[in-house]
């Protein structure tokens, strides 16, 4: 998915020009900063499915407690974003100087997307627990390539601007969150929910919490020049800026799949020698 987005990247500066692909480059910086709200979640997350994969009512109270986990983080960071857009085109953005109102409903509408995208990662951890990464690889790069298809569609054949960049991102989003739930909902379905209560949750924020820091410090690491150079530069120069530095950060990602497949395997050894030592079969 990395290389497609690299590939496609050509064809996307050529049909908006620099300055659509400028707004459009600024948008995935404000999906960009409030991914930051995921920091600690998706690393914990597929270990305590993990943990619990041969106990459906277990996983599925895991499920539920990450998903509205996930929901809330989203619909706090969709309105946060909705109401300090305004400042941000005036104080941040070119101090609101390049952008015509189409640009400005561009914003407003990644996060909506943001919305949708950020709530699905817990059903992609809900499957890189269960070790079910090709069904969570299939369908990211099936909804992936589904994206760009209608983006590409989009710009050249309707109007080659920011919203019609968006537009099919946006749709699409909704629609692979609606379908991945649905499925992981469907599988689940003769399990029995059992009651989540408030420490659950609080169990939930110290965990995460304690990872917390770190991986907030190396995101921001990876994102800080994106949320800096928008207040000094202009839109056309931010957006090629943006594709070099999408070469050296996709080289960085090589090993995420690797950490996905592994993890989950490890809990469960880990889970699995836990059970062998309390049922007296292993002495050490």
């Amino acid at each position: 998915m990395g290389g497609l987005s690299i590939l496609l990247i050509p064809f996307y500066l050529r049909f908006l020009g620099p300055q659509q692909w400028g707004v459009v480059a600024i948008c995935m910086t404000l999906q960009a900063f409030f991914n930051l709200l995921d920091a600690g979640l998706s690393q914990i997350m597929p270990r305590d499915v993990a943990r619990v994969a041969h106990q459906p009512n277990v996983r599925l109270k895991i499920f539920v407690i990450y998903q509205r986990a996930y929901i809330g983080l989203a619909l706090g960071g969709f309105v946060l974003g909705q109401f300090s857009l305004p400042w941000l085109i005036e104080n941040w953005f070119g101090s609101g100087k390049s952008f015509a109102p189409e640009a400005i409903w561009a914003f407003h509408l990644v996060l909506l997307q943001f919305l949708f995208q950020f709530s699905n990662n817990s059903n992609i951890g809900y499957w890189n627990g269960m070790q079910m990464q090709s069904t969570a690889n299939i369908r990211q790069c099936s909804f992936g390539l589904i994206k760009h298809l209608g983006a590409l569609s989009c710009v050249y054949f309707w109007r080659a601007d920011a919203i019609a960049y968006l537009i099919p991102f946006t749709t699409i989003a909704i629609i692979e969150y609606l379908s991945n739930l649905y499925s992981i909902r469907s599988s689940l379905r003769e399990s029995r929910l059992d009651p989540i209560l408030w420490m659950d949750y609080k169990k939930l924020g110290h965990e995460a919490g304690v990872l917390l820091v770190g991986v907030l410090v190396g995101m921001l690491a990876s994102q800080m020049d994106r949320i800096v150079l928008p207040k000094y530069v202009d839109v056309a120069s931010f957006g090629i800026y943006v594709i070099v530095a999408n070469l050296g950060l996709a080289v960085m990602q090589l090993q995420q799949p690797l950490i996905r497949a592994f993890l989950p395997r490890i809990t469960q050894d880990l889970e699995e020698n836990k059970k062998i030592h309390s049922d007296g079969l292993l002495w050490e």
